[in-house]
């Protein structure tokens, strides 16, 4: 294995992807502006997908009594499974590809029906416009 040479990465500029689609080319610069790429195999790319949650969370911890940190979701489209006890929630937050959840029907018939306690708790008078 050859010796790691530490990035600092601070922008990234733009993707492409490689032959065969099997790597992704990142162009990015550090603090310093000093540009560079990095080409990243697709089994990396997964990897680095999956864990980026978790390492935000670690990364970004919330303080005990602040509000669930949510990122806003620009489009979203349910969809009937195969399996018909099951739809598809596809959801892209904030344009950075969508992510699909496969949902027991009951599980989003009970989101709906929180929904609405949720709106009668939270405007007991209706919605009032002014």
């Amino acid at each position: 294995m050859k010796r790691s040479t530490a990035l600092d990465i601070s922008a990234i500029l733009a993707f492409d992807i490689g032959p065969e689609d099997r790597t992704i080319r990142v162009q990015f610069c550090d603090g310093k502006g000093k540009c560079g790429t990095a080409t990243i195999s697709i089994a990396a790319l997964r990897s680095l997908v999956q864990a980026v949650p978790g390492l935000e969370s670690a990364a970004l911890p919330a303080a005990q009594d602040a509000p669930v940190r949510a990122k806003p979701v620009d489009h979203w489209k349910l969809e009937r499974a195969a399996d018909p006890n099951f739809v598809i929630l596809t959801v892209e937050p904030c344009g950075r590809g969508e992510t699909s959840f496969a949902i027991r029907e009951e599980a989003v018939e009970a989101m709906a029906d929180l929904l609405s306690e949720y709106r009668v708790e939270a405007f007991p008078d209706g919605l009032q416009f002014h």
